[in-house]
């Protein structure tokens, strides 16, 4: 047989293999070992017998945990889980060889086996996989310090569907206050873990309403992945970061094709989540940002490495991403070629800026909320040691820096509000005349920057190279107007006045909220910029420009910003 043949010989036998030998596995509480049990049938363990036609008992026995056993399921191979599974060092349980109570630290899962291929993933199941909610989600909760409850570390081909990811302790590591302090430097350390979710050189991957709150660090730790989904999924209340993608030195951590986030929460990060919950919601306690040993940023990828150079596009499509005591969306040391998307989303409440980012890119028919003042006041908000930083980095609504020639942002039927130093600014030193900031079918709102009190946000500001207008990108102009006819945003309420640009309406646009000088306390979790039936957003919509649904769905017809207007909408 010559060579040709044998390789299609062998490709085959490889695709039968993966058809014929994937397998379910089944774990729930009153299941056995795998001496006990097949782990192949979802039934309990009859109390006698080895062998048996009977589920796993806990996920460990499924992926193995490092330095003791390797995982017994294959790639390709499915898990469903049903109850709640403790990940980390267990006084309790025998894990043979590498968890160790002098080594806490050390007792973690291995890595989800690689699925053969894109078509034939890996999958890790709760056990309400096709009717997921949070409620019926099987838990994975961390314990003893452990470095993370799911590990994604160099898996491939990989779905993960209906877990909740968590602890069972109200602390985060190094909070300043020492109420709220995980211990670390002696056993017990007690029931937390530092990450959620850590993966590293991961490709197709799929989290399907994954919910990933209450770690003792940051929610999500995921660096140089390559086409990731995120969907219906949460990742709230986690005290240092909701998703970091810098993993340490060396930095070399940057992604590669599409990261996409669909109807995805990630919210309250900055902040400990209180512990009992009864009703498995977040509710946020001891917020503190970077004034106080912190960090706060609800989503930061990292970059260089192998795949600086290569575009990523990073979209969100009906996101919220709110109330994170530092940035909304840090895009901003991505490559020049990069690209980020935001679609019918909601970024509100932010310490720092709502949405930052380099390369090109669009936003559409969302709302940017910048009031970065949000935690001043709230009972959430932590007041010890250093004061808590409000508004940082002037608290600018969307921050755009350019790195290459050419690049474009759109910012089309949106509603934009800021209450820090300006709404939006472009920044960079490499501009040649050919970039484009084109602003359509929007609203713009200002208000009175925060602790300043007196001169109100700036619109629009081309920061330039050096902040103030200086360099090649200080003289980038934004277009308001587009083709005729010359109509479709409204400014208000600004430091300096665009009536006379064409394109630009300066009119108040009558807001369900009227928030004109936010209040300092007591202020709302989300403000109704849904419009008034007398805005004189109705009726300025440019055609020219698309758009057929706006921020919650609704189909267009003549309005501007984030909302067309609907009788009864107010």
């Amino acid at each position: 047989m010559n060579l040709f043949k044998r390789l299609i010989v062998s490709l085959l036998a490889i695709l039968w293999a993966d058809q014929v030998f994937a397998t379910t596995y089944y774990i729930r509480p009153d299941g056995g070992t795998p001496k006990q049990c097949t782990g192949k049938t979802n039934a309990s363990y009859p109390r006698a017998g080895t062998g048996r036609a009977c589920a796993w008992n806990h996920y460990f026995w499924a992926l193995g945990w490092n330095g003791g056993a390797k995982a017994r399921i294959r790639g390709g191979d499915t898990v469903i889980m049903d109850g709640e599974y403790r990940i980390g060092y267990d006084p309790h349980r025998n894990w043979r060889g590498g968890c160790l109570e002098t080594q806490t630290w050390e007792c973690y899962p291995r890595p989800v086996p690689s699925g053969p291929s894109p078509g034939k993933k890996t999958k890790i199941y709760g056990k309400h996989y096709t009717a997921c909610s949070r409620s019926k989600a099987a838990r994975l909760w961390g314990a003893e310090r452990a470095p993370h409850v799911l590990n994604l570390q160099g898996s491939d081909n990989v779905e993960i569907a209906c877990l909740d990811i968590t602890d069972k302790a109200q602390c985060g590591r190094a909070h300043p206050n020492p109420g709220y302090t995980c211990r670390r430097d002696a056993y017990p350390h007690g029931n937390w873990a530092e990450v959620g979710i850590s993966a590293i050189d991961s490709e197709n991957v799929l989290l399907k309403n994954v919910y990933v709150h209450g770690l003792g660090l940051s929610g999500v730790r995921a660096g140089r992945i390559q086409n990731w989904e995120i969907i219906n999924s949460e990742i709230v209340g986690n005290p240092f970061s909701g998703w970091d993608g810098d993993l340490g030195y060396p930095d070399v951590w940057a992604d590669k094709g599409t990261i996409a986030f669909k109807r995805v929460k990630i919210e309250w990060n900055g902040c400990v989540e209180r512990y009992p919950d009864p009703l498995r919601r977040p509710a946020p306690n001891s917020c503190y940002n970077e004034m106080q040993g912190g960090y706060g940023d609800a989503f930061a990828p990292a970059t260089g490495g192998p795949f600086a150079g290569q575009r990523t596009t990073y979209s969100f499509t009906e996101v919220n991403i709110s109330h994170n005591t530092s940035d909304g969306i840090d895009n901003l040391y991505l490559d020049g070629i990069d690209k980020t998307i935001v679609l019918r989303s909601r970024l509100e409440g932010n310490t720092g800026q709502q949405l930052k980012f380099s390369g090109s890119g669009a936003v559409n028919d969302s709302k940017i909320i910048g009031n970065c003042g949000f935690f001043e006041g709230r009972a959430e908000t932590y007041r010890g040691g250093a004061e808590f930083g409000h508004c940082r980095a002037y608290g600018v609504a969307l921050s755009w820096t350019v790195k290459t020639h050419g690049a474009t942002l759109d910012i089309m039927g949106s509603t934009l509000y800021g209450q820090g130093d300006v709404i939006i600014n472009s920044g960079g030193s490499v501009c040649n005349g050919s970039e484009r900031l084109r602003i359509r079918n929007s609203i713009l709102h200002g208000d009175t920057r925060w602790g300043l009190g007196g001169p109100r946000a700036t619109d629009y500001f081309a920061a330039g190279n050096d902040g103030n207008g200086g360099g090649s990108c200080g003289r980038l102009a934004a277009d308001w107007s587009g083709p005729k006819p010359r109509k479709g945003n409204i400014v208000y309420n600004t430091r300096f006045s665009r009536c006379n640009v064409k394109g630009v309406a300066c009119a108040n646009p009558l807001f369900v909220d009227k928030f004109i000088s936010w209040p300092k306390v007591g202020h709302p979790i989300e403000y109704n910029v849904m419009l008034q039936s007398k805005s004189p957003a109705r009726g300025r919509r440019n055609p020219a420009f698309g758009n057929s649904t706006d921020y919650s769905g609704y189909r267009r017809k003549n309005t501007i910003g984030a909302y067309e207007y609907r009788a009864g909408g107010e």
